[in-house]
């Protein structure tokens, strides 16, 4: 994430509640966050709801927050923490189906080179199974441990690391497809 910078009238303002102060934290961090919130669910509605979720938690509960380190960092823990609770229970609700991963052939051939706009790469990122999308998320776009991601999904550090190797080997396989035609 771009470091954002909030100025401190504004994180003053928001702890005494003042809505023109919220808003315009929220004016600063919307579109920072709403591309991590379409990174986790995937499509616009489920992003913004999530995104709208996750500002009413940290609006409400600002108190919180204890003045010590980046209130952003702390506002996009609330976001990412918000956007996982979001997919777990579209997983508990049946609504996510079960991915069948594609068998992916091991080559020893170095990997080819490719350019891929950033559009069509972030839309094969999210065709990827949930569990991986996940991972991939915390750990490439979010810089998670495999113990934090292990932490934050209730799985060990061995699955972490297995979810990120298959979502590596799905995405090289798409981006190959998507080059070569």
């Amino acid at each position: 994430m771009n470091e954002l910078h909030i100025p401190q009238e504004l994180i003053d303002g928001c702890l005494r509640r003042a809505p023109e102060a919220q808003e315009g934290v929220y004016r600063i961090c919307y579109a920072s966050f709403m591309k991590t919130c379409l990174r986790y669910t995937g499509n616009y509605d489920d992003a913004a709801n999530v995104l709208q979720d996750a500002f009413l938690k940290i609006f409400t509960r600002i108190d919180a927050y204890s003045g010590k380190g980046n209130f952003a960092g702390w506002m996009k823990r609330i976001v990412i923490n918000t956007a996982i609770d979001h997919v777990r229970k579209e997983k508990q609700q049946g609504h996510v189906p079960l991915a069948h991963v594609p068998e992916i052939a091991e080559s020893d051939a170095v990997s080819e080179q490719f350019v891929v706009d950033e559009k069509k790469l972030l839309e094969v990122i999210q065709e990827l199974p949930k569990m991986q999308l996940l991972v991939f998320n915390l750990f490439v776009m979010d810089d998670c441990s495999h113990q934090e991601i292990a932490e934050r999904l209730s799985i060990t550090v061995a699955t972490s690391k297995w979810y990120l190797f298959d979502a590596r080997k799905i995405l090289q396989k798409k981006l190959a497809v998507y080059v070569n035609g």
